[in-house]
């Protein structure tokens, strides 16, 4: 159930252009394969699509078509835990139930992210946001596949970054399940426990115009990134991709 949200970082290194601002981690190789994997990510994007069954390849939830692992499944060729791993150059994660391939069955443990891995992903991101034709390129998938689920991450930032209380009952729930069920036992654990203390902004969402389920899963990742010290960071990178990509909507 952990890994939901986590793909994010994916998704922010999927929709990578070029820029000239200097860092300590540019490195061409990664800019180059981010692009060609970019490029090869919409080429086959309709035969993708065609091709997937979501109810065969999704595992572990009821709505693949929302949320994190029908976009893995959609990416994965191109950009897959490995082969993200070997395009920056480090681990995606310190520690935690994930490998090379996620993991949809811990609900006891959740993936840390290599703050390393991190800032190389932001680092190069600023020089790839500045090619303004690859932006263009992205732009129509972006608006069509992306726009509302990475905004959906900037909003539910606000409500669940930091959130030291719900970090605490967060982290009681891996550890005793049993202490947090709903409906009368029928449903318990962490996943459960996150869900119910962000109904109301998940259902505030839905008026809006969001989807309700990513609305309800995209707090968590906050949290989790808040307990392994990762969430400023994905913060400015979310940050910039919404400035490059979804300029209008960051200045309102």
């Amino acid at each position: 159930m952990n890994f939901k949200t986590s793909f994010i970082c994916l998704i922010f290194l999927f929709i990578a252009a070029c820029s000239l601002q200097k860092s300590i981690y540019k490195n061409e190789t990664t800019i180059k394969e981010l692009r060609k994997n970019s490029n090869a990510t919409i080429d086959n994007w309709d035969n993708t699509v065609s091709a997937i069954d979501f109810y065969k390849e999704v595992p572990e939830t009821y709505i693949p078509e929302s949320g994190v692992r029908g976009r893995y499944a959609l990416y994965d060729q191109f950009f897959s835990i490995a082969t993200l791993e070997t395009i920056v150059g480090e681990s995606v994660f310190l520690k935690g139930p994930h490998t090379t391939s996620p993991n949809y069955k811990s609900d006891k443990a959740f993936g840390y992210y290599n703050p390393l891995f991190i800032k190389k992903l932001e680092d190069n991101l600023r020089f790839v946001f500045k090619n303004k034709t690859f932006v263009k390129g992205l732009q129509a998938h972006y608006d069509s596949n992306l726009k509302k689920y990475i905004r959906t991450y900037y909003l539910s930032y606000k409500v669940a970054a930091n959130n030291q209380e719900i970090m605490n009952g967060y982290l009681d729930a891996i550890a005793d399940p049993e202490k947090h069920d709903y409906m009368n036992g029928r449903i318990k654990g962490p996943s459960f426990y996150l869900q119910e203390k962000f109904r109301d902004f998940a259902e505030s969402q839905e008026k809006n115009g969001y989807d309700v389920y990513e609305a309800f899963t995209c707090p968590g990742f906050w949290i989790r990134r808040s307990i392994d010290g990762t969430a400023d960071e994905f913060y400015e990178v979310l940050k910039l991709t919404l400035e490059t990509f979804d300029p209008t909507f960051m200045a309102g």
